[in-house]
């Protein structure tokens, strides 16, 4: 592996888990203002609703993280591959995209919402169980290291019991379909995105090439009887099924439902459309990270003001498209747009040859991406995470490539750093992050019998409701912060 990290990936990622706990923790309050949920998924009944159009802040998250996976490949890979070869890197992405499947299988079922409540405190002592299992199953152990492996391989076995008596002792099904869908997807384009991009790492038009075919597929699907709509909706097992008909018993008595998802379909390959843009974005920074000139120069140093600039400028394409896009401004977010893009390109031409000629492409492809999904905004009705449109790959793809440039540059000014120091921390450790609250503190609060109180408290005005977020994902933040500290990384 890469020792050098690009911190700007590790906060980007950071922001997104935040935000991934803090929209995940507000209480649901009619008061509380739609911008501060899913745009389908919002007051007065926060129920599903696929024909509302737009996007929040909350429908950023989860394409952000879903951007550094992609951003991090090059830097994960490229010095594996030079020191041990592209058979044993593919091992070792079989392995990420096995653990993340398992990951993705325990959550589902370790959940305390995942057993009836008549269990009582019970349910929290089984999912904190549940956590500790996998914090063996998954974290390094440096102060251990002679041991790590028996102790991952103990967690394995702890899952598997746990599992056991969920079934048999407390009489609740388990079923291979039921997945945390975030963790699943991970799960593919961990094993999917990774395995192109080694088959695209010297050239980034093949890559384009797999992109604009998927595209294709997925534009033209909804065509009936067509090749392509075949084609997406195609089944291994029930192809499988349908030559060897006694193979469909089999399955169907371990508990294979052939209709359901087990690990991956072609509908959840619409995600590529954002992990290999950032992997492009990736290469481009796996390039600048291995120049010698790749740090500001001192003149640009001495034009502080010029780079904060456009770092600001660079973040104001989130709020813009935001409010135009959920609010259906049409005319803000081609007037907004255009107007900043003037603004950003002015400011970017008057930086030196250097600085330029090590973000002009990183620049020119997420503005590529960005405006290609205003383009295609108004496709599909409207801009939507879900049933998500092929406008909203594009346009948070451009976003996020915009965002982690703000974040570079806000990075080589140590007053801001120091501001955002705490990002980082939480990107290198994402995964606990992503657990902390429902598998860690939920339990202990559930245990300790002040989950109730609590949960009556924050639901009686808006202000405790807001509150509620911000002070579990500041336990959160703190509870990774430690585990990094610690070099207690889990390897999912």
């Amino acid at each position: 592996m890469n020792n050098k990290r690009d911190i700007s990936i590790d906060a980007l990622r950071g922001l997104a888990i935040l935000g991934m706990v803090l929209s995940g923790t507000i209480a649901q309050m009619t008061d509380i203002p739609g911008w501060m949920y899913h745009a389908q998924v919002g007051p007065p009944d926060f129920k599903f609703h696929p024909e509302i159009p737009g996007i929040t802040w909350v429908d950023l998250v989860f394409p952000f993280f879903l951007f550094t996976m992609g951003l991090s490949f090059p830097f994960a890979m490229n010095r594996y591959i030079e020191q041990n070869g592209t058979r044993k890197l593919m091992v070792k992405v079989l392995f990420r995209s096995f653990n993340l499947f398992v990951f993705a299988v325990a959550l589902a079922h370790l959940s305390p919402y995942g057993l009836p409540e008549s269990f009582g405190a019970g349910r929290y002592v089984f999912t904190l169980l549940g956590f500790i299992s996998m914090f063996a199953t998954f974290s390094k152990f440096p102060k251990f290291s002679k041991y790590e492996q028996q102790i991952n391989i103990g967690g394995y076995i702890s899952l598997l019991l746990l599992m056991i008596v969920r079934h048999y002792l407390l009489d609740v099904p388990f079923s291979i379909h039921r997945h945390d869908i975030i963790i699943l997807l991970l799960s593919n384009m961990a094993l999917i995105a990774a395995a192109v991009w080694v088959l695209t790492r010297n050239n980034w038009w093949p890559r384009m090439a797999i992109l604009v075919v998927y595209f294709a597929i997925r534009l033209t699907a909804g065509i009936d009887g067509s090749i392509n709509q075949q084609l997406y909706q195609f089944n291994l097992l029930v192809y499988i099924c349908e030559l060897w008909p006694s193979f469909k018993e089999v399955l169907q008595g371990i508990g294979i439902e052939l209709g359901n998802t087990i690990f991956t379909n072609m509908y959840y390959l619409k995600y590529l459309l954002i992990v290999l843009p950032g992997s492009v974005i990736g290469d481009i920074a796996y390039r600048n990270l291995k120049r010698s000139d790749y740090e500001m120069t001192e003149e640009e140093k001495s034009s502080r003001d010029r780079t904060m600039l456009l770092a600001i400028g660079l973040v104001l394409f989130i709020p813009i498209n935001l409010l135009s896009l959920y609010s259906r401004l049409t005319w803000l977010l081609y007037a907004g747009n255009i107007c900043l893009l003037v603004s950003v390109l002015a400011l970017f031409t008057r930086m030196n040859s250097v600085f330029k000629g090590a973000y002009k492409s990183w620049l020119s492809w997420s503005f590529f991406w960005l405006f290609l999904g205003i383009l295609f905004e108004p496709y599909e009705g409207g801009i939507k995470k879900d049933i998500s449109t092929l406008s909203y790959f594009f346009v948070t793809s451009g976003l996020a490539g915009l965002s982690l440039l703000s974040l570079k540059l806000f990075y080589q000014h140590s007053l801001v750093a120091g501001y955002l120091r705490f990002l980082p921390q939480i990107g290198k450790n994402p995964m606990v992050g992503y657990v902390v609250v429902t598998y860690l503190l939920i339990p202990i609060m559930g245990i300790t019998g002040v989950l109730g109180r609590f949960n009556d408290w924050t639901q009686s005005n808006i202000y405790a409701g807001i509150f509620r977020g911000i002070l579990l994902t500041g336990t959160m933040v703190l509870v990774t912060i430690f585990t990094v500290k610690r070099k207690y990384l889990w390897k999912t």
